[in-house]
Parts: C-alpha cells; structure tokens; sequence
C-alpha cells in the first residue's frame, strides 16, 4: 500500500488530496516461461522456476539449485501452502529426459529423483527434481535421498489449472505495449530496424544507428533503469536471424540501493533474441513473438517471457528477492482503494 499526496496551488487557494493506492504483481510469470523449451549444454537455474504450457525437452541437461524467492507451493498445488517452493520445472505437457530425442519421460516415475543434474559447469542440486511438475506426473511414491530440507509436493502432476493459478496473464495485452512503447520512447531507448542495422532513439533524442549486436556504448548516456523497445515489423520470420537481436552487454547489478541497482526491461516485438558469451542482464526480457536463444556463458537476472525458450552453452539463469522486491513496473499493477482532502 502507497499514500500519494498532492498539492494543486492558485494564488489565492492550495488543495491537498492524498491518495491511498495498492500496488500488486500483475500476474505475469515470474523466472522463466515459454510455449516451448529446449535445453542443451551446461546450463543451471538458480533460485528460479521454469513454466510451460508446452513440452520441457532435455530436463537433464539443467542443474537446478536453490528456491525461488516469489512462487509458493499454493501457487502450483492450490494447497494453501504459503512457504516458497524450491526452484524447479513445470509443464502442462510433457517433460523429457533426452535433450532432441523425445523418447524417455520424466514422469513416471514419481517423483523422479535424477532428472536434475548435478556434475559439470553450473551443478544443481541432488534430487531437486522432487518438485518438477508435468502433465504425465502423478501422486509420490516416495520421497528423494539427499534433497533439501523442504517439503516435498503433494504430486508431480502439472495441469493447464496449476499453469492459470502460477501464471494468470502469460503475456501482457496490447495496450500494455502501446504504453511501453511510448515510455521508451520518451525516457529509454526505442530502435526500429533499418537492414542490417538499428535506428534509435534514446530518452526521446536522435541516437542514431546502431548493429543488431548490442554493445556497452549502445546503452551509454541511459539512466539506471530503463525500457529499451525494438520494434520489427510484422509478417517476417520472428526467429529468423534477420529478426534476432545479439546482447553482449552488461546490465547489473541488482540491489537494493537505488544509486547502483540497474536494470533493463528489454522488449522485441516480432523479433528473438540472442545471450552472447560474457554477457548478463538483469530486469525482464519479453518476446511475445519471439525466441530466447543463447551462445556461451551468460548470466540473466530476473524474468525471460517468449514464445520459444532454448537454453544453450554454460548459461546461468537467477532470480533473487532483491529482483522480486524491485520488480519492474511493467510486472505491477496498481488500484486506488480511497482518496480524502487532507487539508479540509
């Protein structure tokens, strides 16, 4: 809850109305969330979930670790439990054992304690994947030797119910873009493709021209925390490489002092994006009609929304409570509750 004040002056007369306003999360997924995922490589998920209403393809390829700091288990079982749920997977679909292959589920059995891996670059935890939910998963048999000391889940069936109760709004509406758009427009940076190139603006201002391959000196001059739009033109191949953005920059870290926490909600409309090797951002990524691609080691600091997530190389997803408590304000909603005339 937030109480604004304001103050309205004529020369001969002041007002002053306070305004008492609720700000919520808007219901937008929170870590990571695709129709489809396909995993390869090293990668690791630290403190964070990943949810599909698709298929999760190559679940041992995924070191999980930690527990999220924003899902709790009333958010997948609707138990009414409200401690937080170890970090882990959940798809409406299937979840598969062999990265490309298909032919070996995760569940059954339930649950299955060795899905998660836990050797190499990016380790997770032994028996993390007591907590992966998927369409063919069922009540437990058992619980899993050596998983951390938290509750195991009352089942391992993930269904399209569970997915609406953890993730109301997958995708924001168009009006919420529009908004987005402008803000950019007027305070961050806002690009439009030009051939092989970007032509931008930044905090309403010419930029110029900038490559599809995202470098520091592209992000020069904005403040801590910003929205940088790119917007491609529709009917085009949104995951072709003509429509996929390359990041080999740095955006960080999060914190909870607002003089050096920095972040980025980066959203490419009809278009894809690719982490480069050495590269981290921190804040929210959304493709609505796009894919989440990779190449080498990276770090992500928050919240991936696409259409297609796949996860290559030695990448490191995270999510923290600084992130959760510094959510970005295309992840909140607001409503006023009351209002009064403080000064009559």
């Amino acid at each position: 809850e937030m109480h604004i004040t304001s103050t309205g002056r004529h020369p001969a007369a002041k007002r002053v109305v306070r305004q008492v306003v609720e700000i919520t999360a808007l219901g937008l997924p929170i870590g990571a969330y695709a129709d489809a995922i396909d995993a390869n490589g090293s990668g690791g998920m630290t403190n964070i979930s990943v949810v599909t209403p698709g298929d999760f393809n190559g679940r041992e390829k995924i070191g999980f670790f930690g527990t999220d700091p924003y899902y709790t288990y009333e958010d997948f079982y609707g138990n009414g439990d409200t401690d937080k749920i170890p970090a882990s997977a959940h798809a409406v679909g299937s979840i598969y054992y062999v990265s490309g292959g298909k032919n070996k589920k995760e569940h059954p059995p339930s649950p299955n304690c060795t899905a998660n891996r836990t050797t190499g670059a990016n380790p997770g935890s032994v028996g993390q994947s007591m907590w992966d939910g998927s369409g063919t998963g069922g009540a437990l048999t058992g619980v899993c030797a050596g998983a951390m000391a938290a509750a195991p889940p009352p089942t391992t069936l993930f269904t399209e119910t569970d997915r609406k109760r953890a993730a109301p709004r997958p995708q924001l509406e168009e009006k919420d873009y529009i908004a987005l758009r402008a803000a950019a427009q007027t305070s961050g940076m806002y690009c439009v493709p030009s051939g092989a190139n970007l032509s931008c603006t930044k905090q309403g201002g010419a930029a110029g021209t900038f490559g599809k391959t995202i470098q520091p000196a592209a992000l020069a001059g904005l403040p801590n925390n910003y929205i940088f739009y790119v917007d491609f033109a529709s009917g085009g191949d949104p995951t072709s490489v003509a429509q996929t953005l390359k990041w080999k920059a740095s955006v960080g870290p999060c914190s909870y002092d607002p003089a050096t926490h920095r972040s980025v909600v980066l959203i490419i409309r009809n278009g894809s994006l690719s982490m480069e090797n050495g590269s981290t951002l921190t804040g929210a990524v959304l493709l609505p009609e796009g894919a989440f691609d990779s190449s080498g080691n990276f770090t992500t600091h928050g919240t991936i929304i696409a259409e297609e997530f796949r996860i290559r190389g030695g990448a490191v997803f995270e999510n923290s409570a600084c992130w959760v408590d510094n959510m970005p304000g295309p992840f909140l909603d607001t409503t006023l509750t009351g209002w009064s005339e403080i000064d009559r």
